[in-house]
């Protein structure tokens, strides 16, 4: 080989060499995978990704959590509901269970009203028994009519008849009438279970054919949370009327 061509070689070869050497310094990139500054469209893009995923997980909380407020509000309606209803079925047993003890305690009074009544006429078999087995009566004393005019006593007359009774018979009636079906307490809504009507006393009004009755009930009733008593003091005026006696008006204390 001559000085020419060796030359030659040596710089063909000091050309790759360095060609090798600077390709090992130099870092290997790959054109369609070299990293780029993003761009603007593409971090509008990003953030509008980013706020369209959080509204949908802020709607489905919502609903998840709207989902579970209408099941817990449907819930304590129906309890409720359930509640009222065992409400009202206790009130009607209860105003069931007054109105029959309503009316045995009618079917009582009107029985010891008729016992009452027929009681004098019940003594006269008796009578005619004691004078059947004694049909030798003894002999009366003759009275004497006194002579002297001095001595003689007028007849009586006839006195008016009481009538403060009767005026409290139907004060009574009146006023328990009242208190059962027409008075109310407060605002709530309940039943009388028991009541007592107590007269304490009847006088006449002075210049009118009317008498007072003043009297104090005892009320027990139901209002839906429980049983409650009670007492109100009141006063009845009763008027005789075309022979009836009729109450005209009630005043609670």
């Amino acid at each position: 080989m001559t000085p020419e061509e060796q030359a030659r070689a040596n710089a063909i070869t000091d050309s790759i060499a360095n060609s090798v050497k600077q390709r090992k310094q130099a870092p290997a990139t790959i054109p369609y995978l070299s990293p780029k500054p993003p761009s603007k469209s593409s971090g509008i893009l990003y953030y509008g990704g980013f706020l369209t995923l959080a509204a949908i997980i802020t709607a489905t909380v919502f609903y998840a959590y709207k989902t579970y407020s209408d099941r817990q509000e449907q819930a304590a309606i129906a309890a409720a509901t359930e509640r009222e209803e065992t409400h009202r079925q206790e009130l009607a047993e209860m105003q069931a269970k007054a109105a029959a003890a309503n009316a045995e305690a009618d079917r009582l009074k009107t029985a010891f009203r008729q016992i009452t009544t027929q009681a004098p006429q019940a003594a006269s078999p008796k009578i005619e028994y004691n004078v059947y087995h004694n049909p030798t009566p003894t002999p009366r004393a003759t009275q004497k009519q006194p002579t002297s005019l001095a001595r003689q006593t007028p007849p009586p007359q006839n006195q008016p008849e009481d009538q403060s009774e009767k005026h409290q018979d139907t004060a009574v009636k009146y006023a328990y009438s009242y208190f059962r079906y027409k008075y109310t307490i407060g605002s709530k809504n309940y039943a009388v279970t028991s009541l007592d009507i107590t007269p304490n006393d009847t006088s006449p009004v002075s210049g009118w054919p009317r008498y007072r009755t003043e009297g104090e009930a005892g009320l027990e009733y139901y209002d839906g949370s429980g049983f409650r008593r009670t007492t109100r003091k009141f006063e009845v005026l009763t008027e005789t009327k075309n022979g009836r006696i009729k109450a005209i008006d009630l005043t609670v204390k």
